[in-house]
């Protein structure tokens, strides 16, 4: 690769990185909007636990077909390509078919469908409910005085929360990129592409392995795009029956596996088996195996009298939310509880333990200290001290914006940990795995069990703002926008390491991105809201419809089931230790074949419900053939050309077929 070139980034280079941004956050959020409620169309991001983005695979793709062409060609280097990524990673976030924008929530759900809430919630939150009421029907000119206060606040805690993961991200990035250089899946089809503008790496995009994937991608978008939206055309997939958008067919009673009853259904997403390909081969192999022992656990706690209403269920309620009936709720394991918050601090805790010198490391070189890591720090991209006073500061900020809200200082602070908890352990886990988990959507009230055993009676705004933050954008999901930007920087500064790219100028942008994004989504959401009526967008269907987290009559009857019905705190502390235990063996010992990241994806709730152990299984048997017939050489030379053409394949399906479903948007067929 070519050296790095630490050259000085020119207004002009950020003038049209600022306007990229805008553009491609208005684009991204409109696309989806127009879409017919399809989560597997989404441009920048697709919802659930794949985190893919296809929006960076299709624009590096076609910068490296461009850069072949005689008039472009001798213009576009590696660098360019990294910092489009790190520009189109960083503004994913925003992008998705998941309908769960935060501050768009709370101006649907709470100021214009239940004005009741208001009195819970800070009036800079959102207009008043005689202006958010227009954004269901749109039609009438926009009140952006109205709208400035809220667009203000929500800026400013989605800025601190970047500033806050972009100052961890520098902190870890020596550590995680160049020692134990965590792999990424995502960026090696990154990494393929931007490496295709070399002129000795040309061919790479034309090669026929690349290009079977390719098709192979391309076919699977749009037999389903077409098997979905016309009922003349073959039903190849199976797709009506018994399927999620996500690609899973769960099983129903009448089905001969559904005594089984850890099996949510049958999976049919190849997409999921060409990101697990890509993914260290130990990762993949516990994602299956810890699966497959949870099986084993619940079958045999089937017969001794346990999740005796799970049989009667079908395969999403059996892990998904029914307390019920929930082998995820239920005793005598109550995984809910050990994967979804002791794993997770298990996995953070872990890493702090075995990692400790180099964290001490940092702190005493950003004190001032000698350190071998004061040596390393020009090529970081900011110092220490930097990293860490932007970290701290952040953090300060954003506890007294909180209790500026009304929260006191105890939870305020709980929700800030647990954020940085989550964060961590997601960026871990999709750094190594290819798929973030847990989420803790239902696990995170149970931090706050301390303070509150149960819901207060009356309902009080502090309970209700701590528990809307905790299991919306502290816990739920990286796109939603508070940790996302610890996954986007370290996944940039390991395309940025692969390149030789400057890291100084690729945190740089990533900070300029995190700045614009969120007030370009919110300015997105607004003009398209008001122009066509939110009502139409079948997003407002979905969480912002039916809102439970604003239905004060029964969010404390939703919430107070969290994490788990009964006496759980010995399965939190099992999570932990379990965590604790593989981690270390797994650093100690390098024969020892498990370790806990694998662990926590294969029996995460949500990737029980996506059945991702089943891909997992594919792509170990896949890789692992692939390395013991033709060593590593046949794997780089041939696997890796397959699965990163598939998942290029599948970005430019999405861009193509998503197109005719903004012309379904205005014209139905």
């Amino acid at each position: 690769m070519p050296a790095e070139v630490e050259r000085p980034l020119t207004w002009r280079f950020w003038t049209i990185s600022a306007i990229l941004t805008a553009v491609l956050t208005t684009v991204s959020f409109w696309w989806v909007l127009f879409q017919s409620g399809q989560c597997l169309l989404s441009l920048s991001l697709l919802a659930g636990l794949t985190y893919y983005m296809p929006l960076a695979f299709m624009l590096l793709f076609f910068v490296a077909i461009i850069s072949q062409t005689k008039r472009f060609g001798s213009k576009i280097n590696v660098h360019h390509a990294v910092y489009l990524y790190t520009i189109s990673a960083g503004l994913a976030w925003m992008g998705t078919a998941d309908p769960i924008f935060v501050p768009a929530v709370y101006w649907v759900s709470g100021f214009a469908e239940r004005p009741a809430s208001i009195r819970f919630i800070p009036w800079w939150f959102g207009p008043q409910h005689e202006i958010a009421i227009q954004l269901k029907r749109g039609g009438v000119p926009i009140p952006w005085l109205s709208y400035m206060p809220s667009m203000l606040w929500w800026w400013w805690i989605y800025a601190l929360w970047a500033l806050l993961t972009i100052g961890l991200a520098g902190i870890l990035r020596h550590h995680w990129v160049d020692v134990e250089q965590v792999p990424f899946p995502h960026v090696t089809v990154a990494y393929y592409l931007t490496r295709s503008i070399q002129p000795e790496f040309k061919m790479r995009i034309r090669s026929w392995k690349f290009l079977i994937g390719m098709l192979l991608g391309c076919s699977y978008i749009v037999l389903m795009f077409l098997t979905v939206n016309f009922p003349w055309f073959p039903d190849i997939y199976g797709w009506r029956t018994n399927t999620c958008p996500s690609g899973l067919t769960y099983i129903t009673p009448p089905n001969p596996l559904n005594s089984v009853i850890a099996l949510s259904g049958t999976t049919k997403n190849p997409l999921n088996t060409a990101i697990f390909y890509l993914a260290p081969l130990t990762t993949i192999f516990n994602i299956w195996f810890w699966w497959l022992v949870i099986a084993i656990l619940c079958q045999a706690a089937y017969v001794l009298g346990f999740y005796t209403g799970a049989s009667e269920a079908g395969g999403c309620g059996r892990v998904y939310f029914c307390p019920d009936i929930s082998i995820v709720y239920q005793p005598p394991f109550f995984w809910q509880v050990f994967t979804t918050m002791g794993m997770v601090i298990g996995i953070v805790l872990s890493y702090i333990i075995v990692n400790r010198r180099y964290i001490a490391e940092t702190i005493k070189t950003a004190l001032g200290g000698q350190t071998i890591l004061k040596r390393l720090e020009d090529n970081e991209p900011f110092k220490y001290r930097t990293g860490w006073l932007l970290f701290i500061v952040t953090m300060i900020l954003l506890i007294i914006s909180l209790m500026i809200c009304g929260i006191s200082f105890a939870p305020a602070l709980i929700l800030v940990l647990i954020t940085i908890l989550y964060a961590l352990c997601w960026t871990r886990t999709w750094g190594l795995g290819g798929f973030w988990a847990s989420t803790g959507f239902y696990g995170a009230p149970g931090f706050f069990k301390w303070i509150w055993s149960v819901a207060p009676e009356p309902i009080t705004q502090e309970w209700l703002l701590t528990m809307q933050f905790a299991i919306l954008p502290a816990s739920n999901t990286p796109y939603q926008g508070w940790e996302h930007y610890l996954m986007s920087s370290l996944a940039s500064s390991r395309l940025a390491s692969l390149t030789k790219t400057s890291q100084k100028n690729v945190f740089k942008t990533s900070i300029v991105v995190s700045l614009i994004t969120p007030i370009t989504a919110m300015v997105a959401f607004i003009s398209w809201s008001y122009i066509f009526g939110f009502a139409k967008a079948p997003q407002y269907h979905g969480s912002y419809g039916h809102g439970g987290l604003f239905e004060l009559g029964t969010v404390a009857s939703f919430i107070n089931p969290m994490p788990a019905v009964g006496t759980w705190w010995p399965h939190l502390i099992a999570g932990i230790f379990t965590a604790v235990v593989i981690y270390y063996l797994h650093t100690r010992f390098i024969w020892f074949p498990f370790e806990p990241v694998g662990m926590v994806i294969g029996i995460d709730p949500w990737s029980m419900l996506l059945a991702l152990w089943q891909h997992a299984l594919i792509a170990w048997a896949l890789k692992a053939l692939t390395l013991k017939i033709g060593g590593s050489k046949a794997y780089e030379e041939h696997g890796v050309p397959v699965a990163v053409g598939f998942m290029v394949g599948y970005a430019l399906a999405v861009l193509f077929v998503g197109i005719s479903g903004i012309y379904r948007f205005f014209f139905p067929f």
